[in-house]
C-alpha cells in the first residue's frame, strides 16, 4: 500500500513539472526520462534496503533529485573535477533545489505540512558525505543515500561509462560509494558486480 501510495503521488509531480511549458527539446526530454528511471530505481532500493519505508522515504526516493527535471539555466551537471570542493559545493546546491522545488510540488498536492518537512529533510541531505550522513544519524537518510548510492550503479553507471568515459566514471562511483555508511559500503562490496 506504502510503496504504490508514494508512486501515485509523486508520479502526479513529476507530470506536473515535466509539462511545464519551458521544458522542450530533446536534451531535457532525454534527461527527463533519464532521472524518472533512476528515481523508480531509487525506490526499489528503498524497498529492498527498508521493507517497511515510510511514505516519506520513498517519496523523498522519488524527488530525491527532481531538479534535474528542470533546465536551472546551466546548473544541471557539473563539467568539472568530481574529487574537488566545487564539486561538494555543486551537490549541496543541487540537493537544496531538489529540496525546494519538492516542497513546492508538494505543497500543491496537499501533502500534510509535517510530512513535506521530512521530505525536504531527506532531500536536502541526500548527496552529504558519509561523516556528514554519520553525524545526523537518521536511518532513513542512511537508507535514501545508500538507495541513491546503488543506483548509480544499478542504473545510472552504464549509461554514465559512454556519455563521460572511464576516468569520470571513476570519480563519481568514488563519491556515490563516500556517501555510503560504512556498513553500507560493505553489503555493496559483498555484491558480484558484473561489467
Amino acid at each position: 500500500m506504502l510503496p504504490e501510495l508514494a508512486k501515485n503521488q509523486t508520479a502526479e509531480i513529476f507530470a506536473q513539472i515535466i509539462n511545464e511549458p519551458s521544458q522542450t527539446g530533446s536534451e531535457i526530454k532525454m534527461r527527463q526520462e533519464r532521472e524518472l528511471g533512476h528515481a523508480a530505481d531509487v525506490a526499489n532500493w528503498i524497498t529492498i534496503l527498508s521493507p517497511n519505508a515510510s511514505v516519506e522515504l520513498l517519496v523523498a526516493g522519488w524527488l530525491h533529485d527532481c531538479e534535474r527535471l528542470v533546465d536551472y539555466d546551466g546548473t544541471i551537471g557539473f563539467k568539472g573535477d568530481r574529487t574537488s570542493p566545487e564539486y561538494l559545493a555543486h551537490k549541496k546546491g543541487h540537493a537544496k533545489r531538489s529540496s525546494d522545488l519538492a516542497q513546492v510540488m508538494l505543497q500543491r498536492i496537499e501533502f500534510p505540512s509535517a510530512s513535506i518537512d521530512r521530505v525536504y529533510f531527506l532531500i536536502l541531505h541526500h548527496d552529504d558525505t558519509g561523516e556528514e550522513i554519520d553525524q545526523l544519524g537518521d536511518k532513513e537518510l542512511t537508507v535514501l543515500a545508500a538507495a541513491d548510492s546503488f543506483s548509480f550503479f544499478t542504473y545510472i553507471a552504464p549509461d554514465m561509462l559512454q556519455r563521460e568515459g572511464e576516468a569520470r566514471l571513476q570519480d563519481k562511483a568514488n563519491f556515490m560509494v563516500g556517501k555510503m555508511s560504512p556498513k553500507i559500503q560493505v553489503m555493496l562490496m559483498s555484491q558480484q558486480i558484473d561489467d
